[in-house]
């Protein structure tokens, strides 16, 4: 199969990343970072950032959310996290929970005591928050031990009525450096004495192919026609367009199409110089008809450590089918 047509040029844009589920006339929100949608300090970027601490996974928290009045939030986390409402957003940039609110305690996110152990996360039942207020911004954290310094913590805003998509769309890091940052051994089996199966050990974030959804990788994007998606990278990755799904999760080029060489998305050298990634202009990919998009880095073993994307281009509608949205935020670094 051919991808769509296509347009390319350059940019520079700021924007955030948040996805939802749509759900009758109201939208729940999965709160989570890259890859697995859970609540928690341990997704982010999994290696030490220029100017960061070691254990500093996300430097801006999570992405800035946009909701509707009537929308609900949904929170899935282990009994190593909690749930709380802070004063102001100067309070949650400073990890201040003096006249917070507990709005969910350990026990309240779904009970698993392991969050590595994806059957216990994914049947577990969520905390759902619903957002009632258009006039208050919500300013979310955990309170357990560092991990609002780590970057658990959220701002959400709230509209009267649902805002559109935007017209450009920043992929969150693309990367293999990001992801869900501690081993999931039920996803990659790791055997010590062979270095092979450990390549998701420590090193690189895990977007595990196949899990819970088409491609695995980063969680899809689905965009209307007309937007245009930016992706900011190192000299140590290109982007790739693979003519299917079975293609993409075999990290298969044949037959696969190169969209932008590693000079393409900005220049930067090091990867972990989140400054000098967020100010560069990036490669910008332009869909000029619907379909999906199978997209992937083909440097060393990026492809199969889940730098990988699918993108589903709609026709314009206030929501798409699936209702997974990335919404603007110039206030907002690209991350998670």
């Amino acid at each position: 199969a051919t991808p769509p047509a296509l347009h390319l040029a350059h940019a520079n844009t700021m924007l955030a990343a948040a996805s939802m589920l749509s759900i009758a006339n109201t939208v729940t929100h999965v709160v989570g970072g890259d890859g697995l949608d859970f609540w928690t300090d341990d997704s982010g970027y999994c290696k030490t950032i220029v100017g960061e601490s070691e254990g500093v996974h996300r430097p801006a928290g999570f992405a800035r959310l946009h909701t509707a009045v009537g929308d609900r939030l949904s929170f899935t986390f282990s009994t190593h996290h909690d749930l709380w409402s802070l004063a102001s957003l100067e309070a949650l940039e400073a990890c201040d929970f003096a006249g917070a609110t507990l709005l969910a305690n350990r026990m309240g996110g779904g009970g698993c005591d392991d969050e590595a152990d994806l059957a216990c996360m994914e049947a577990a039942t969520p905390f759902v928050l619903r957002v009632n207020n258009s006039e208050k911004d919500l300013y979310l954290a955990c309170n357990v031990s560092d991990h609002c310094f780590n970057g658990q913590r959220l701002v959400v805003h709230t509209h009267e009525q649902r805002p559109l998509p935007p017209r450009e769309v920043v992929v969150p890091l693309w990367t293999d450096d990001a992801g869900y940052c501690k081993p999931l051994p039920q996803v990659f089996p790791c055997n010590v004495s062979d270095p092979e199966t450990c390549q998701h050990h420590g090193t690189h974030g895990v977007r595990p192919h196949g899990h819970r959804r088409e491609g695995g990788g980063l969680a899809p994007i689905t965009v209307p026609l007309g937007t245009t998606l930016v992706f900011r990278y190192s000299t140590h990755h290109d982007v790739w367009a693979h003519p299917s799904a079975e293609s993409l999760v075999a990290c298969d080029y044949e037959g696969a199409r190169l969209l932008a060489g590693r000079e393409h998305g900005g220049g930067c050298e090091n990867d972990a110089d989140l400054a000098c990634i967020d100010a560069s202009v990036g490669f910008r990919l332009r869909p000029r008809s619907v379909g999906k998009w199978f997209l992937s880095c083909s440097a060393g073993d990026h492809c199969a450590n889940g730098q990988t994307l699918v993108v589903t281009v709609a026709e314009p509608a206030p929501l798409a089918p699936n209702g997974l949205y990335t919404y603007a935020d110039v206030d907002q670094p690209a991350l998670f």
